[in-house]
């Protein structure tokens, strides 16, 4: 049996959250809360969960390999634009 998928709203929500804890440590929080920068993590949290519905909806096995490739290189793009090392 495979994961279920996530609501949406989670997705958003985890996506966002998960980032801003580090940046609110490093004191960093107005560049990522402000919407004419693209290191706002509202916007980058929605991309992210627009894919992963994406993923969830796709009809083969095939599509669903090429949303989740899109959402890996995204989510590594909004890392690394946001000073954040991968694990």
């Amino acid at each position: 049996m495979g994961r279920r998928p996530r609501p949406i709203l989670l997705t958003h929500t985890q996506f966002a959250f998960l980032r801003a804890r580090r940046f609110m440590a490093a004191g960093q929080v107005q560049r990522h809360i402000d919407p004419r920068l693209d290191t706002n993590l509202h916007g980058q949290a929605w991309d992210i969960a627009d894919l992963r519905v994406m993923a969830m909806r796709a009809k083969t096995g095939e599509a669903r390999a090429a949303v989740l490739q899109r959402l890996e290189a995204l989510e590594t793009k909004y890392d690394q634009v946001n000073g954040i090392m991968r694990r």
